[in-house]
């Protein structure tokens, strides 16, 4: 801080403007340390967020593959195209499996007679009524507004949950015949449209004779010699962790077979590693230190480097000993799977023994990794939740912090502290200023007296006055 005043020395010779300014940046040294200590800590609270994003983002890499289901993907390969389309919903078994479609599900569809004119001619009014899903629904039209075309709007108006009522030209330009057709919104037998009966429109007489166009029905597949049946064409639970959806009826049976797809497991192992080698390689340069250049990371020493590692370690990396004796396929630790850790503390990934080990034991692979209480997933994701979440109740029962939320917080403290401190010393340094600036100000007036008075006496000697 400098003075904004300027009266340097007009009496005294002296510029008191530079001795101001020397006297409070002296004084401001103490102030500039303690901003250089505030910036360190901001620096260390930006890379303490950093460093919890990349454990944040491991965690949830983690938590993607921590079931069977979603560590696993799968393939469904059928012999002929085109009769069913198969989606993998959970954690099935590698197989072959046989598929006949004997029929798809159907709606109900009804068809009237043929009119010649559907937007002018009026069927003097009536009423359409039928039950529907256990539902009786009853269409009333006014005379009115009774063309083909004001009884399908009306019948979409006042039972559009149930059916759609679509008018139809069944001729040509020349020879028109248009059909109201109605059609239910549901497939399979549960939703057929029973007693249809129409009252008035004498005009037509509008007729749905006694049968309907096409009958609801359901779906039936033959999976394995064995028969089911669905109201629609989705047939989940037939086999496990498979929904089939069946297009067209088969003429012969097909096959299907399902299999691992390796490269997708391997592809969601590679993004994992990438998340982990992140967080390895960001607690890597913050602990390097060298003789000439000292600490090269603002983190050097924090105990959480050590705490993080701790947990990589223990959660994903360390094998279970009596595990490892008993094993007698080699599934028991990462290291027999195709991961090890290099020398630099990365993750990585010998993708020929890893894709050997994927082909083997699928069973003891998968529980290896994606077991859901002991896998080597859940375990590191359990083993982040300390440093990420609650970890534990305080005494009144209530959550306490992770220990990324502790470091923060204990970060944000010492910042507003040297906030405080500064924002103090500040205050003291305007004070000092404005006390030197009011003492060399008198010194100045002070000074200016003398010269007046020497001035006076020169004078008076100069006239032989002076006694």
């Amino acid at each position: 801080m400098t003075t904004s005043l300027s009266f340097g020395g007009l009496a005294s010779g002296l510029d008191t403007t530079a001795i101001i300014n020397a006297l409070v940046g002296a004084e401001a040294i103490p102030i500039t340390l303690e901003e250089g200590k505030q910036a360190t800590e901001e620096a260390k609270l930006s890379l303490m967020s950093n460093f919890e994003g990349l454990v944040k983002t491991l965690q949830d890499k983690a938590d993607e593959m921590k079931s069977i289901s979603t560590f696993l993907s799968h393939i469904v390969t059928p012999s002929t195209e085109g009769y069913a389309n198969f989606t993998v919903t959970g954690a099935p078994t590698a197989g072959s499996h046989t598929l006949e479609v004997l029929a798809l599900a159907a709606a109900e569809k009804w068809g009237s007679n043929g009119f010649a004119d559907p937007d002018t001619t009026q069927l003097d009014g009536g009423s359409i009524s039928f039950d529907y899903g256990g539902t009786a629904y009853s269409v009333v039209v006014d005379p009115a507004s009774s063309t083909l075309n004001d009884i399908a709007s009306a019948i979409n108006t006042q039972a559009g949950d149930a059916v759609s009522a679509t008018v139809i030209n069944t001729g040509t330009d020349l020879s028109p015949s248009y059909e109201l057709v109605m059609t239910g919104k549901d497939t399979g037998e549960d939703f057929a449209l029973e007693n249809m009966n129409v009252t008035g429109f004498g005009n037509g007489p509008l007729d749905f004779g006694s049968s309907p166009l096409v009958a609801a029905s359901n779906a039936s597949l033959v999976v394995d010699g064995l028969t089911v049946e669905r109201s629609d064409n989705d047939f989940s639970g037939v086999v496990p962790g498979i929904t089939i959806d069946a297009i067209a009826v088969t003429n012969t049976p097909i096959t299907f077979g399902v299999t691992v797809d390796q490269d997708a497991v391997k592809e969601k192992m590679k993004e994992f590693i990438d998340a982990y080698n992140a967080v390895s390689s960001f607690i890597q340069v913050q602990s390097r230190f060298s003789e000439d250049d000292g600490a090269e990371g603002e983190l050097f020493g924090d105990k959480i480097l050590q705490t993080v590692n701790s947990k990589l370690y223990s959660g994903f990396i360390a094998a279970d000993p009596s595990a490892v004796i008993a094993d007698t396929e080699g599934y028991s630790a990462i290291s027999l799977l195709g991961l090890e850790i290099d020398q630099n503390g990365n993750l990585t990934m010998d993708e020929e023994e890893f894709g050997e080990k994927l082909s083997g034991n699928i069973e003891l692979f998968a529980d290896f990794f994606g077991n859901e209480t002991t896998g080597a997933f859940a375990k590191l994701s359990g083993e982040l939740d300390y440093l990420l979440d609650s970890t534990g109740t305080d005494f009144n029962g209530d959550p306490l912090d992770g220990l990324f939320a502790i470091r923060k917080e204990g970060l944000n403290s010492k910042i507003s502290d040297f906030k405080d401190r500064i924002e103090d010393m500040n205050y003291r340094l305007d004070k000092f200023e404005g006390a030197l600036v009011t003492k060399y100000a008198a010194l100045e007036v002070l000074m200016a007296k003398l010269q007046v008075q020497g001035n006076a006496v020169d004078n008076l000697s100069s006239l032989g006055l002076s006694s």
